[in-house]
């Protein structure tokens, strides 16, 4: 029995569009969140 792949190619492209303006350097930046960061290794307490 094999079963159909769904195409994912549509919902990777939506979920990596937001991603493309970002840069290096922003991924250590603060967030809303004061627990942690958007990169990097965040440890949370």
């Amino acid at each position: 029995m094999t079963a159909d792949m769904p195409d994912l190619g549509p919902a990777a492209r939506r979920t990596a569009n937001p991603l493309d303006g970002v840069t290096e350097d922003q991924l250590t930046a603060p967030t809303p969140c004061s627990r942690g960061r958007s990169g990097g290794s965040a440890s949370v307490t």
